[in-house]
């Protein structure tokens, strides 16, 4: 949410920075749509005469029907390292049937 009121001039967004705070909300686990959701709230505090620095405080109540990011899962260096020597295992196999 303070992402969200640091873009805001006045009650609106810009179309630029509505598309990276959507983008940023992706990246963290939510929807589109749940980004677009909390885009709203704080426009509508906005738009209620709510200061900036208090609209994360009054929208909490609104934020309530917004489910929590489901966490990404992250691969871990093992994997990621066992997946590159796969691919470079691959590529030499490759080599070495077209040179033969």
């Amino acid at each position: 949410m303070q992402r969200v009121v640091a873009c805001l001039q006045g009650t609106t967004i810009t179309f630029e920075d509505r598309r990276k705070l959507i983008r940023t909300g992706t990246l963290i686990g939510l929807t589109p749509f749940h980004s677009e959701l909390i885009i709203a709230i704080a426009q509508d505090q906005a738009r209620r005469g709510i200061p900036p620095r208090s609209i994360a405080e009054q929208g909490t109540g609104q934020l309530e029907c917004i489910p929590a990011p489901e966490p990404r899962p992250r691969s871990s260096p093992i994997l990621r390292a066992m997946w590159w020597a796969g691919a470079i295992i691959s590529a030499e196999i490759a080599i070495l049937i077209w040179l033969l």
